[in-house]
């Protein structure tokens, strides 16, 4: 028998049963106060992930990463924000096994 063929065929098929999270769709900011804005999206339909993160910066650097939300959650709400200072917001879908989705984001 041809040992690499029957390798690279048994790789080919580990990678694509472990794939990554799909990327949550329809990521917007709801409603925003002058100290809060809310976000929400499209659940992820597929089984493959555990929860969200999220991740709220502004153009100086982080100011919260990784919050967990569970993945029957499809908004969030932050709060104590400083009025007049646009926001980068950004989501994925995480898998404890293979890994993060590609990030959604959203500018305010």
């Amino acid at each position: 028998p041809d040992v690499g063929n029957e390798i690279q065929n048994y790789v080919s098929a580990s990678l694509t049963k472990s794939t990554y999270p799909s990327t949550p769709q329809n990521f917007v900011a709801v409603s925003n106060t002058s100290t809060s804005i809310n976000v929400s999206w499209n659940l992820v339909t597929t089984t493959n992930f555990t929860n969200y993160y999220l991740d709220i910066r502004t153009s100086i650097g982080y100011l919260e990463q990784n919050i967990f939300v569970a993945k029957n959650i499809n908004s969030y709400v932050f709060n104590s924000l400083t009025p007049g200072t646009n926001y980068i917001i950004r989501i994925r879908a995480h898998n404890n096994t293979v890994g993060d989705s590609e990030f959604a984001t959203v500018t305010i």
